[in-house]
């Protein structure tokens, strides 16, 4: 079984690792290595009738996909062993409820709202959001004073973006910033 190595942990590896935001959309029940995918993505637009189920120990399975890593961070540990233990389909609303879903909608509007919200970072200050990514991913396994010295020296390079410079500008002339990824 090299499914797991070779397949899924690449993936997974690549959308965490990625310094651009990842956004998912789900419709339907992400089970499984389903559901680890949707949490290795930054933010998951989830259809109001999607569903997520860990599925694992229901076949005799442990987790993988990351999910053992993921889920904890995204739900706390209890809700993590208790949905990894005991698996079941958590509904879109539950979802939400637990932080799993960022962003819930009906499911006729899903793909336009998942390619609204990607488009809306990829327009935004991509510089800004790739240093917030590394400063949240930074300071999960990080004391507080390393992660205050991962602040700065992020905060440094985005502050000498031309993103950066680009907004101050457009805020001081009252206008909208068009960003250039720099």
């Amino acid at each position: 079984m090299t499914t797991v190595k070779e397949h899924y942990n690449p993936i997974v590896r690549a959308l965490a690792g990625m310094a651009k935001p990842v956004v998912a959309g789900v419709n339907g029940v992400a089970a499984g290595a389903g559901f680890g995918l949707a949490l290795a993505a930054d933010y998951r637009v989830v259809a109001d009738t999607a569903g997520f189920n860990t599925s694992f120990a229901g076949v005799a399975l442990t987790a993988d996909s990351g999910i053992s890593w993921t889920l904890p961070r995204v739900v706390g540990p209890g809700r993590a062993s208790d949905l990894l233990l005991f698996p079941r389909t958590v509904k879109a609303q539950e979802a939400y409820d637990l932080g799993i879903a960022n962003r819930l909608v009906p499911v006729g509007e899903l793909h336009a709202e998942a390619e609204k919200v990607a488009r809306q970072l990829a327009d935004g200050p991509t510089v800004a959001y790739a240093a917030l990514k590394e400063a949240v991913a930074y300071g999960l396994t990080h004391s507080l004073e390393e992660t205050l010295q991962k602040e700065d020296e992020l905060q440094s390079r985005a502050g000498a973006s031309e993103d950066h410079a680009i907004a101050v500008q457009a805020f001081v002339n009252k206008e909208k910033p068009k960003y250039l990824g720099r």
